[in-house]
């Protein structure tokens, strides 16, 4: 390990305090509040999570402290596991063999089939909600709605319903650019049940990320699409480029919730906040801190 130079900044602060890992450390020790690590990619981010781990375990005074760290390479199940793991609690042991069940015997194509469902529902929640917040405004007080929320209501509005994005990426033929195999979703449903591959670890965006290729389409390749998807192509005006780099945006801001979605249905848990509450009362009962650290 080689000393680092970090910079401390708050949440509204425009400059940083420069500081060092050991200040860091410091502040784990003492404040209560989330602490996120922020860089560019190869920055040491990971490391220095590790080291945190390695300090916190020998730190006197941490000695009744649940440190826990995931790693970026963990599975979702990996992760409800090392959320679990040390615990004697008995009322955690039907969802630790819940998890250890279901988690043995899914698939990577059903993962990412069922991510592919979860991203229509994601959208279509995402529209009802900004189509509920835009008719409240008008109703209230029309004068406060901008032309960047009628826009990005009309957006959404294009691509919502089973109409829309939900025809092109339920198409069976266009479904395999993101769920064949070594496609995106499969790449990030391989992940979720199986973690990642050392070299895989150098390249989070190829694993992790929608990209314009995957969308991108002639004239030609569309003729064995659907008639409600191709429809879609024309309305969506997908042939261009630009559409379809703002239509991948709009998937990737999706997949997060997708994820999540996909993880309570498959996993069949009550999701990380109850689970985290229910690890957080077993260690208050034991007098014990909770350390999470995430790379």
């Amino acid at each position: 390990h080689e000393p680092m130079r970090l910079s401390h900044r708050s949440k509204d602060a425009v400059d940083g305090e420069a500081k060092s890992e050991h200040d860091l450390l410091e502040d784990l020790l003492t404040q209560s509040y989330p602490i996120p690590i922020v860089g560019a990619p190869g920055t040491g981010k990971s490391h220095l999570v590790c080291w945190l781990d390695a300090k916190l375990k020998t730190t006197e005074g941490c000695d009744d402290w649940h440190i826990i760290r995931i790693p970026k390479a963990a599975s979702f199940r990996q992760v409800l596991e090392l959320l679990l793991d040390g615990l004697d609690d008995k009322d955690l042991d039907e969802t630790r063999a819940k998890i250890n069940k279901i988690g043995q015997e899914l698939k990577v194509d059903q993962v990412a089939n069922r991510l592919i469902s979860d991203i229509k529902v994601a959208l279509d929640d995402l529209f009802e909600k900004e189509d509920v917040q835009l008719k409240k405004l008008y109703d209230t007080n029309p004068e406060l709605v901008n032309p960047e929320q009628k826009s990005r209501h009309a957006f959404l509005k294009l691509h919502a319903g089973y109409d829309g994005l939900d025809a092109l990426i339920g198409d069976s033929t266009f479904k395999q650019r993101l769920v064949g195999k070594d496609k995106c979703l499969y790449r990030i449903a391989k992940q979720f049940t199986q973690g990642k591959k050392r070299k895989e670890e150098d390249d989070e965006t190829k694993i992790s990320m929608i990209v314009q290729s995957d969308l991108s389409m002639q004239a030609s390749d569309i003729h064995s699409f659907s008639s409600t998807a191709i429809k879609y192509i024309t309305s969506a005006q997908l042939m261009s480029p630009q559409k379809q780099s703002e239509v991948v945006e709009l998937l990737n801001q999706l997949l997060t919730e997708a994820l999540h979605k996909t993880a309570l249905h498959l996993y069949q848990v009550d999701g990380f906040s109850d689970l985290f509450m229910h690890i957080r009362r077993y260690l208050k009962s034991k007098n014990r801190t909770l350390a999470l650290l995430i790379e």
